[in-house]
């Protein structure tokens, strides 16, 4: 049974305790478990601004490149990567010294940076050279740059394999060919191009089967479809047909199987392992993006040009509510969970507003006012808040959680100066390395290696931390 709930106007739950000046046009945010901090790229002023977790004010502000579009966090060497789409270059933020330390060049226009846990390498798309470049972790250099046939977007990385994912369009002729470069993490070459109807519009890894999926808006006149590349031998092992303006592919690890939303058809195809559809749901009014929720194996379902997130029960692939939230006409909603309390949080654009929907019971709790065009949103797992980049009005909105711990938590940096500071005092040595092993086995932390390898030093003090470490 369809349930709507409306939304509720309460907002003394989960109240915004900081609005924070950032640069022009704040957009790309990631948390930094090295140092824990929060990272933002301001597209427009060219720079990344750092918020303290501890203070909640910006400390740093790093000029990089000219419109920095995208952030990632490299585990293996503690370092932030940022996409530079105007200036042709990735910025190197050292985490320590919160400067930047490397400026590589790279092809035309990169929009989208990926890390390989297989081989510690960075991949970057380069829309406007049709090319890939590899960025070795240890050198921060361009170590190959591999050519595709189009526009590489998205990028998807399967690291059982080790291979890495681009789609692109072929332009020319009578129809849009679209395709997906598949490459080798090994040899860093393309080892095969499929050829898979019209635009790929999103990649998605089913790691219980292997296969790449690939959504595809349309083909020609033809309504949307989803192709299925066999991870082990590279083929296409299947096309199949969904509905109408395909938007976004969801994997659901507690069924194990895809969800497919289809914008033009209002509605959510769900695919078996077998490559078979197993259901059609529909969907209130033009689903784009979806989320798995982990909390209690729902997925939610953004009906775009509507005030409503639909929820579906993964076990009777049923759409159990329509959730009354704001407006996120103009931008597709970001959702994201705060496993310290199980709510979900939501932007919504056009309204300004945030809607927090209780995981137990899909009900809206509250509704927070932020500042105007919320884009993005992050859990900081240091502090249990919530950070709103607002792009249109140069901020970021803090959410502190009613449950965050009020104790104030311990930072490994901090830590660390402490140990360098003290360099021969023993005790203090092996308390701080126990502080740091405390902090690393926290529940909402599993980088038990980050502070391994900011210890990677020949100097006795280090090499005894370590141990106490177990590095």
């Amino acid at each position: 049974m369809l349930i709507v709930t409306p939304a509720l106007e309460r907002v003394s739950a989960n109240p915004v305790i900081e609005s924070v000046n950032v640069g022009n046009a704040p957009r790309g945010i990631t948390f930094n478990p090295i140092n824990d901090d929060v990272y933002v790229t301001n597209q427009r002023s060219g720079e990344v601004s750092v918020i303290d977790s501890l203070s909640n004010t910006v400390v740093d502000t790093i000029p990089v490149g000219g419109s920095p579009v995208d952030i990632v966090f490299n585990p293996s060497n503690g370092n932030l990567y940022v996409a530079n789409r105007g200036s042709n270059e990735i910025s190197v933020i050292d985490s320590l010294s919160n400067t930047v330390v490397d400026t590589i060049p790279v092809g035309g226009s990169p929009v989208d940076i990926v890390f390989n846990p297989s081989n510690g390498n960075l991949y970057v798309a380069n829309r406007g050279s049709n090319e890939i470049s590899v960025i070795d972790s240890l050198s921060n250099t361009v170590v190959d740059t591999i050519p595709v046939g189009g526009s590489p977007w998205p990028l998807l990385v399967d690291s059982v394999n080790n291979k890495i994912y681009t789609g692109y369009v072929v332009l020319g002729g009578p129809s849009v060919k679209g395709n997906v470069s598949i490459i080798d993490g090994s040899s860093n070459t393309e080892i095969d191009s499929v050829e898979v109807g019209g635009f790929p519009r999103d990649l998605e890894f089913n790691p219980i089967n292997g296969d790449i999926y690939v959504a595809i808006p349309n083909s020609g006149e033809n309504a949307g479809h989803v192709s299925v590349i066999d991870g082990t031998t590279n083929r296409l092992v299947a096309t199949i047909p969904v509905g109408i303006n395909t938007y976004d592919l969801e994997f659901n690890p507690s069924s194990n199987n895809m969800y497919v939303s289809n914008s033009d058809t209002h509605d959510v195809y769900v695919i078996d392992t077998l490559n078979r559809v197993i259901d059609t749901i529909p969907i209130e009014r033009y689903p784009t993006t979806m989320y798995f929720n982990p909390a209690n194996d729902n997925v939610y379902i953004d009906s775009n040009n509507s005030q409503s997130v639909s929820v579906i029960d993964s076990s009777t692939n049923e759409v159990i509510k329509s959730v009354s939230v704001g407006d996120g006409v103009d931008a597709n909603r970001v959702m994201i969970l705060n496993p310290a309390n199980n709510y979900l949080y939501v932007t919504n654009f056009a309204s300004d507003n945030i809607s927090v929907i209780d995981s137990s019971n899909n009900d809206v709790i509250s509704t927070i006012p932020v500042d105007h065009g919320p884009i993005d949103v992050i859990f900081n797992p240091f502090n249990d808040y919530l950070y709103v980049t607002n792009i249109e009005s140069d901020t970021v909105s803090i959410i502190k959680d009613a449950s965050s711990p009020t104790e104030e938590p311990k930072k490994i940096i901090d830590i660390l100066r402490n140990i360098i500071q003290n360099p021969l005092d023993i005790t203090n040595s092996i308390d701080s390395a126990n502080d740091i092993k405390e902090v690393l086995t926290d529940n909402n932390r599993d980088n038990d290696q980050l502070a391994c390898n900011l210890l990677d030093s020949g100097d006795e003090y280090a090499s005894n931390i370590r141990k106490i470490l177990n590095c």
